[in-house]
């Protein structure tokens, strides 16, 4: 049974004694047509090897299944968990790791991976993204539902008002697409804000023409101007340097990329950004 209209999920839950945690922002999805339009974003093919987060009551799960493909689920909920077991268990294709997908090896799951197909658990879907786009050799294709919020950051682009760590972090490795939005009323319980399905896809360009050290300097240049984001670039990085937490010189390195000390963080596009770290990393001391 895979569980999509109101009254089938309502079953399963009393039936279970499941009560949705909006801690944990448990919501499941009710609408089969918009499972059926995540499913067609991945593209999957048979053979390909999908990890999925927070499955719930196995709605995508059975989907994802259907077009061939091996799926990795990782359920935090105990009573959901078992529910899995059961209900897919003895699937050849389908395993099911029990606990907080945070906790786990992200690196190690997401070696091999084909894509990252998932309906995010609002409360922390934002920083697993985040533990996503920190790996240096992240998952080729991610199709994921999250609040409608953070698919408008992720997709932001340079000079945007929701411009932020975000979306260049996922812009460093990924080109970002919305795919759709999806109303409150395609989830039970029902959600107070709008979901939105967004599509990433790996660069050919960007992450992949950078070392290891020279994303580790993006990571640490993005962070620290946009924990002051209402302040000048230059300012920020000055004082950064002052306390030892960038090397030496930042007004160097702006000049050296042709960079206005006046900018703030939101107004530089990845290119800048990964000059920026490539210029801090040439002038940083070894290690």
């Amino acid at each position: 049974m895979k569980p999509t209209r109101p009254s089938e999920v309502q079953t399963v839950l009393l039936e279970r004694g499941i009560f949705p945690s909006t801690a944990m922002g448990q919501s499941f999805l009710i609408d089969a047509n918009i499972r059926n339009q995540i499913v067609a974003a991945a593209a999957l093919k048979p053979g390909d090897r999908v990890l999925e987060i927070g499955p719930g009551l196995g709605v995508l799960t059975g989907a994802l299944l259907e077009t061939g493909a091996t799926v990795v689920a990782v359920e935090k909920d105990e009573a959901l968990s078992d529910w899995l077991q059961e209900s897919l268990g003895d699937h050849p294709r389908f395993s099911l790791i029990r606990g907080d997908f945070l906790e786990q090896d992200i690196a190690g799951l997401s070696s091999g991976v084909s894509a990252v197909v998932s309906n995010l658990p609002y409360s922390v879907g934002s920083r697993m993204l985040m533990e996503f786009f920190a790996l240096d050799d992240p998952p080729p294709q991610m199709v994921v539902t999250v609040q409608r919020e953070v698919g408008e950051r992720m997709a932001a682009p340079p000079g945007g008002k929701v411009r932020g760590l975000l979306g260049v972090w996922a812009q460093l490795h990924y080109r970002v697409q919305i795919v759709r939005m999806i109303n409150p009323s395609c989830f039970m319980p029902r959600p107070q804000v709008f979901s939105a399905v967004v599509r990433l896809q790996r660069l050919t360009k960007g992450a992949q023409t950078t070392t290891a050290q020279e994303r580790k300097a993006f990571r640490a240049l993005t962070k620290t101007a946009f924990s002051q984001r209402r302040k000048q670039l230059g300012t920020v990085l000055c004082h950064s340097a002052v306390r030892g937490a960038l090397p030496a010189d930042p007004a160097g390195w702006q000049a050296a990329v042709g960079l206005d000390p006046r900018m703030r963080a939101e107004a530089l596009s990845i290119e800048q950004w990964v000059r920026l770290a490539r210029a801090a990393t040439a002038g940083a001391p070894p290690s």
